[in-house]
């Protein structure tokens, strides 16, 4: 399977994303940490390889293969560390609030400004992870298409 038909950590995003979505309710902020912190889990890894080893190589294919396409590749490299320092962000607070949710409660509500700052960061961080990875399927794809010219 090549990088353009795979869509990698497509269905741990989907999880992260369902789980930050998810409504803690009073009482249950620990057990909401904990599936958060599970879904983070499963992803954090494959993330990890994705971002860090693989998409520099297929960055690199993009400059080698069409020269053209370096502003891109440019961007496509930036967005590249936001993203994975978005994530270093994210674990480091995922582990911060972990701790804090057992001793807590039943006062969560001490925790609300950090909790919603955690998800909707959250949220974009999915989205900004799946958006790299639609931008570089794209570029990739573009730079084969002039490399190879029209296809009939």
């Amino acid at each position: 399977m090549t990088d353009l038909e795979r869509a990698p950590l497509e269905a741990e995003l989907r999880e992260l994303e369902t789980c930050l979505e998810t409504p803690f309710v009073p009482g249950e902020l620990e057990r909401w940490m904990d599936e958060v912190r599970s879904a983070w889990e499963r992803l954090s890894p494959g993330f990890v390889d994705r971002f860090e080893r693989e998409q520099p190589r297929i960055c690199e294919q993009i400059a080698e293969d069409e020269p053209e396409l370096l502003e891109r590749v440019e961007e496509l490299r930036v967005h590249n560390g936001q993203v994975l320092a978005w994530h270093r962000d994210l674990d480091r607070r995922l582990a911060w609030l972990g701790e804090r949710a057992a001793r807590v409660e039943p006062d969560e509500k001490r925790l609300d400004d950090e909790l919603e700052g955690l998800v909707q960061d959250g949220l974009q961080f999915v989205i900004e992870a799946r958006t790299q990875e639609v931008s570089l399927r794209t570029w990739l794809l573009e730079a084969y298409q002039r490399e190879t010219g029209p296809v009939d």
